[in-house]
Order: structure tokens, then sequence, then C-alpha cells
């Protein structure tokens, strides 16, 4: 009988602590879709009041705003704000002005500097963390 209370409290612990990891993971894994989303659509010419346009990523601490041009402008109509799940965090934005642009019709990253090319997303309950590193193409390099 207290074989199987250990087993049950190990399985508990265990199992309580998934979900938190997986929200992390499933995050990152948003997040990795939306820069690629955003080069593609620099990339390909895609248009923004009628012209190829540049498009790019902000991020603050709780959430990230997609946004067409070559700089971020809070008051643009045409952003797109993305919260962050809950008890998750960028807690080290080290890009330019918190900021990823991708040129228009290359993809590229605008003013790329290989010391400010990293972000990280942490969970605030279980401390886990994931750092992603963009190169100057603007793939995404690792996430670890």
């Amino acid at each position: 009988m207290a074989i199987l209370l250990v087993l049950y409290a190990i399985l508990s612990i265990n199992i309580s602590q998934t979900p938190q990891h997986s929200s992390l993971t499933t995050q990152m894994t948003t997040l990795v879709s939306d820069i690629k989303n955003q080069q593609l659509k620099a990339l390909t010419g895609h248009t923004s009041e009628g012209v190829s346009s540049a498009y790019g990523i902000y991020y603050s601490e709780i959430s990230y705003t997609l946004f067409a041009g070559t700089s971020y402008s809070p008051s643009s109509p045409s952003n797109h704000l993305i919260n962050l799940n809950d008890n998750l965090t960028f807690n080290n934005i080290n890009l330019p002005q918190q900021t990823v642009v991708f040129s228009a019709l290359t993809g590229e990253v605008t003013n790329y500097d290989s010391g400010q090319n990293t972000l990280s997303l942490s969970n605030t309950i279980t401390n886990d963390t994931q750092t992603l590193t963009l190169n100057a193409w603007g793939a995404v390099i690792s996430v670890n």
C-alpha cells in the first residue's frame, strides 16, 4: 500500500507540471510561426497600402505586436497585438528597440546585430525558459 501511495505522489507531481511546460512550448511554437509569417509577407512582397512593405514584430513583457512598415508605431490601426498565455513573460528581449523588422522583398533582418539577436520566454511558475536566436537572414537558428 505504501508503494502505491509513493507512486501516486510521484505521478501527481509530474502530471501537474506538464501543462505549465506545455504552455511554454506551445507559445514558443506560435511565436516562431508568427516570426516566419511576418518574414514571408516581407519576402513575397505582400503589400501594405499598395506597395511592397517591410514587416516586423515588436516585443513587450507580456505581449508582442505584428506590424507592417520599417518601424513600430503603437497607434497604427493595422497592428495585431498578441498576448502571451498566463504565467508567461518575455524576460530578456535582446533585440534593437525590442523589434525585429524584415526587409521588403529580401526578408532579411533590418539592421541586424549579432550581439542583439535573442529573445527569452519564461514561465513564471516553473521558472522554465526558452531562448530563441535569429540570424541575419531572419531564420530562427535555435530555440533552447
